[in-house]
């Protein structure tokens, strides 16, 4: 999940894209996006991703669709630099 979208192959862009659309790179998105569809209607999905994901515009759409098909339990901040 962490490669960079420049890292993409001509396959994996257009699985993503065809797959998870409104997913930007990198990857990430796209692979919690499938965690949940997976995760059983009472089951739980834990996620350890970098900063941007809870400060960027770029995830603003996939934070408002967790926040409406899921209840968040702990929301933990480590800091810059502790997640590569």
């Amino acid at each position: 999940p962490s490669l960079d979208s420049r890292d993409f192959n001509p396959s994996l862009r257009t699985f993503l894209a065809s797959n998870y659309p409104g997913s930007s790179p990198p990857p990430s998105p796209a692979l919690l996006r499938r965690c949940l569809e997976l995760a059983a209607p009472t089951g739980r999905v834990a996620i350890l991703s970098g900063q941007s994901f809870m400060f960027t515009s770029a995830f603003l759409k996939l934070r408002e669709r967790c926040l409406q098909a899921t209840a968040v339990e702990a929301l933990l901040q480590f800091g810059r630099h502790r997640v590569a």
